[in-house]
């Protein structure tokens, strides 16, 4: 048997803040642990945390594990605001709760505040709470914030010291319905921005952000400096600190690697640098003496993110590996090391690592440990500051009774937490009715363990796979097994198959690594697989492929299928599309041909397979919709949803609902204090 970590549990004592079954009260303990919880994340407001923080560890001293929860969560809110009184509350938690989890964490911020490596006190200031955007960079004077501004699609510029945002005036270039700013990045004396851009009602080959613009901050000085040709994808990064190149992250057609690019900002065709293709390439920095580019990206799909440096001068390839597990947040101002993020235990540290020419001169150093500093770096300012993104996200299953009609949905019987990572949430959610609507099956909050629960008695499984990674999972049609689309330590890409009982993963059927999606036929004979704009039929026994359609869809893509096995639905960004497999006849149940009429995140059958439910994204940009369309094509109805949900999934029976409710509040952060002295 694999040695696979399996862990049961009662489903209470599990997940923080879950109600085991309806008829059981909320423990008050708990329950005033997650307000306080969601007043820091989700509402942003740390100051009413602190006060709820503290009246919890006073309340409940008899609750070990939550007083220790909000002791720790207390000193982290304190640190964030630079209060001095964190080290009392880590102090009292390791005086009362010496023997709960959280006091290794007390212990090490103890130890931080007391021996900074930093001269001064290190300090996150809040500089823009419930922030429109966190996709941008910041100027070098760490004044400017470029973003995505959502209501007109376009390009903006936030002065964090005024607290004011200025729309580019014509940054949505050719009008709100017709296209959309992406990846942006800031000029390094804040006057000129660089960005993606998306073309809406395209040929299928000039789709998605293929292009790459550049504006003067009063809308001046437009050009086109990449064009859609030969463009599968394109992400600016930053500047180098002369003004004259973009670093830029490029996709091309027909190769799922990633390559990192110089783009003259004069205009003129982009310098591909001389280094491996990646995958997932990101965070590309140029130092402020402008020798020299960091960047985190894996070397294959299904491997970590690494950092690496290259020189964007050279002509051969002078790329180095740097370190593992890392994302790339910046440089120090002498260009003498590079801040990185490392994720731990669900939580991710700042680093230092010291180079000189090109190479690492020493060990890598924790420098930052109070919170979740995240991956999401807008830039370090010449004077030591660093400015990230916290998205504050939550991500709950959430389950409710259903009678048919999504308008009437009534209160949820059970949440509980499970991954907010995107690629999930849009491409098809993260849980699953078993075949016998016995057992749920959702993805944890890391995203590499699978959750099962038993709805019957509330018992819950933890399973962490032994894959290098899984990225779509669906249970086999017999419900004996769970089936996941992922590479295991053979590079075997494809479906395997998980046995529930002790966690053995058997290999049934190689796929393309482009693979977007599959959904198993109710025979179990024929794996039914693809992408956007075509789908094909693996017969498992033979190896050999069919294509069952082709079409011009985009984006998120997911499959569904009958009960009977006759019809197969196909879901894209903008296409809902029902195939009678016998005949191939496909008939469209819903076309979006504009921004406004909303992109599709989400689908699910009926429990009868006469209707697809759908969520849709309305063209604001800030409401979700339900969409009901009946397969035999005949009239749809579409209605308010309630919140921000993703993902959708009906019981056998369908007398229950399974959907996934996200909440943020994006803020920017700015770290300060933080270098070492040397």
């Amino acid at each position: 048997m694999n040695r696979t970590l399996i862990t049961i549990a009662a489903f209470a004592a599990l997940l923080l803040g879950t109600a085991p079954a309806p008829a059981q009260k909320p423990d008050p303990a708990q329950a005033a642990l997650k307000a306080a919880i969601d007043k820091e994340l989700v509402d942003g407001d740390l100051k009413r945390a602190i006060d709820l923080y503290t009246k919890v560890a006073n309340t409940h001293k008899s609750n070990k594990s939550v007083a220790a929860q909000a002791l720790l969560r207390l000193g982290q809110c304190q640190e964030k605001l630079g209060q001095s009184q964190a080290a009392s509350a880590y102090e009292r938690l390791l005086s009362q709760y010496a023997d709960q989890k959280e006091a290794a964490t007390a212990r090490a911020r103890l130890a931080a505040l007391r021996g900074s490596p930093a001269s001064g006190s290190v300090q996150a200031r809040l500089v823009w709470d419930n922030a429109m955007d966190d996709w941008g960079s910041a100027s070098a004077d760490g004044r400017y914030l470029s973003f995505v501004h959502w209501p007109t699609l376009g390009i903006a510029i936030r002065d964090l010291s005024t607290g004011t945002n200025h729309v580019i005036p014509d940054s949505t270039l050719f009008g709100r319905n017709r296209g959309e700013a992406g990846g942006n990045a800031i000029s390094p004396d804040g006057k000129r921005v660089a960005f993606a851009y998306y073309r809406h009602n395209q040929p299928q080959d000039q789709r998605g952000y293929t292009e790459l613009h550049v504006l003067n901050a009063d809308g001046s000085g437009h050009k086109l400096l990449i064009p859609a040709a030969g463009i599968d994808y394109i992400e600016p990064q930053s500047w180098s600190p002369d003004g004259k190149w973009i670093s830029a992250m490029i996709n091309r057609k027909g190769d799922n690697h990633g390559y990192l690019a110089l783009v003259p900002t004069g205009g003129g065709e982009p310098r591909y640098l001389p280094i491996p293709p990646k995958q997932g390439l990101e965070a590309a920095f140029f130092s402020p003496d402008g020798k020299w580019l960091a960047y985190s990206a894996s070397p294959i799909r299904g491997a970590g993110r690494h950092l690496y440096l290259c020189s964007p001068n050279s002509a051969t390839d002078s790329e180095v590996k740097l370190t593992n597990n890392a994302i790339a947040m910046g440089w120090a101002p002498n260009s003498a090391g590079i801040m990185f993020s490392r994720e731990s235990s669900g939580k991710h540290d700042l680093y230092f690592q010291p180079v000189d020419a090109g190479k690492p001169s020493g060990e890598a150093k924790i420098i930052y440990t109070n919170t979740d500093i995240g991956t999401n770096s807008q830039g370090i300012s010449t004077s030591g500051t660093l400015l990230y993104g916290i998205g504050n996200r939550r991500s709950e299953a959430t389950l409710y009774p259903f009678t048919g009609d999504l308008a009437k949905l009534g209160p949820p019987t059970l949440t509980f937490p499970v991954t907010g990572s995107v690629s999930w949430l849009l491409g098809g959610g993260t849980m699953r009715f078993s075949p016998d609507g016995n057992r749920l099956l959702a993805i944890s909050p890391s995203g590499r363990e699978l959750i099962i629960r038993t709805l019957g008695d509330g018992i819950v499984r933890t399973i962490a796979p032994r894959l290098m990674r899984f990225t779509r999972v669906e249970w086999s049609p017999d419900g004996t097994a769970i089936l996941l689309q992922g590479l295991d330590d053979a590079r075997h890409q494809g479906i395997h198959r998980l046995d529930p009982s002790n966690a053995d993963i058997s290999f049934i059927t190689p796929l393309p690594e482009s693979t977007w999606n599959f959904v198993p036929s109710p025979d179990g004979r024929t794996i039914y697989y693809g992408g956007p704009n075509r789908v094909l039929a693996r017969d498992i026994t033979t190896g050999q492929d069919k294509e069952i359609w082709t079409g011009d869809g985009l984006g998120n893509f997911q499959l569904l299928i009958t009960r009977n096995g006759q019809t197969l639905v196909i879901r894209t960004t903008r296409l809902l599309v029902a195939v009678h497999l016998a005949t191939g006849q496909a008939r469209t149940l819903y076309t979006n041909d504009g921004l406004e009429d909303g992109h599709t995140w989400a689908s699910a059958l009926t429990h009868d397979d006469t209707k697809v439910l759908a969520i849709h994204r309305d063209g604001s940009l800030n409401k979700m919709q339900f969409g009901v369309y009946p397969i035999d094509g005949s009239t749809p109805s579409r209605f308010p949803a309630p919140g921000e949900i993703r993902g959708l999934h009906v019981s056998p029976d369908g007398k229950l609902l399974a959907t996934t409710v996200l909440t943020r509040r994006d803020q920017i952060w700015a770290l300060e204090n933080f270098l070492p002295t040397n």
